[in-house]
Formats: C-alpha cells, sequence, structure tokens
C-alpha cells in the first residue's frame, strides 16, 4: 500500500479531521493495540 492509498483509507474510515494546514488525527479512533 502507497502513501497516497494509505490516506484514502485513512480518510475513508473517519481517521482524519480537517484543520487549519491540513489535517489532524482524532485521537478517540486510533487503536490502542
Amino acid at each position: 500500500m502507497d502513501v497516497d492509498t494509505l490516506i484514502k483509507f485513512l480518510k475513508m474510515k473517519g481517521k482524519f479531521m480537517p484543520a487549519e494546514d491540513g489535517f489532524t488525527v482524532d485521537i478517540t479512533k486510533v487503536c490502542k493495540h
């Protein structure tokens, strides 16, 4: 899986949230394993 595919996958899963300078990660949706 390349970087672009990974980013699309994570966006689809709702892992990224918009931010002023790009995006950030919703830490409540990060797996702890």
